[in-house]
């Protein structure tokens, strides 16, 4: 009988502990949030990361003055369980901030009921490592190894934004010719507005947005990136 339960329990902790190393004791900085269909995009105000231990996760955003995180528990290479989640020492953030913040939180369904279980997967992307998480309903997060800073590599100078205030027509212009953009606009809390791609094509109709600040990821075709603000008049 001590046999079989001696047997039962290791195996019971060989599966709590079967994640993968690579998870562990790192920051993972987010760069999208996908929740109900919708998407938020890190901006250069607005981002967060997430920390995972043995027994817990953290969840973080540098403008704010808080944190929030729970229990957590692996019951496979991929799969974990949150428990007992809390919001802890959240005195505010900026408010650019707060709804991607909050976005990140209901993902895990931090404060309120998490939304178990949740698969990763940990992909290699370039020089970075690229973490997928993946909740019950389907929404997903995707975080790198390193700051998205980082990683930017298309030159600052290398595209021009004009006119800035914009009213109607924003116009890009590039020191290296390229035929082919994919640009995204979204708005000051990160949620994405829409995703164009520019063929042998440079003004972007700005005309349906309303009075304030945007950003714009611009990618080229060998894929490089930049991130540019605009106001929109």
């Amino acid at each position: 009988m001590k046999t079989i339960l001696y047997i039962l329990l290791f195996n019971i902790s060989a599966v709590a502990f079967a994640q993968n190393p690579a998870l562990l004791d790192r920051e993972w900085f987010l760069n999208e949030i996908v929740i109900n269909g919708e998407t938020y995009l890190r901006t250069p105000n607005v981002d967060g990361s997430a920390h995972f231990l043995e027994n817990d996760i953290s969840v973080g955003h540098p403008m704010c003055t808080g944190a929030a995180g729970g229990t957590i528990t692996y019951t496979g290479t991929d799969i974990f369980e949150i428990f007992d989640t809390v919001i802890l020492l959240d005195f505010g953030c900026n408010p650019d901030a707060t709804t991607f913040m909050n976005k990140h939180y209901e993902f895990y369904g931090i404060d309120f009921i998490p939304h178990n279980p949740f698969e990763y997967l940990i992909e290699a992307n370039g020089a970075e490592q690229k973490l997928t998480v993946t909740n019950v309903n389907g929404d997903y997060v995707i975080y790198g190894s390193q700051p998205i800073l980082a990683v930017e590599s298309f030159n600052e100078s290398a595209v021009f934004v004009y006119p800035n205030p914009a009213k109607d027509k924003l116009h890009l212009s590039t020191t290296n010719p390229t035929e082919n953009l994919k640009v995204k606009i979204f708005n000051i809390e990160g949620k994405l507005l829409s995703n164009l791609k520019l063929e042998n094509q440079t003004v972007i109709d700005v005309s349906n947005l309303t009075s304030g600040m945007y950003f714009l990821n611009i990618e080229d075709e060998n894929g490089n990136t930049t991130i540019k603000k605009f106001l929109k008049e």
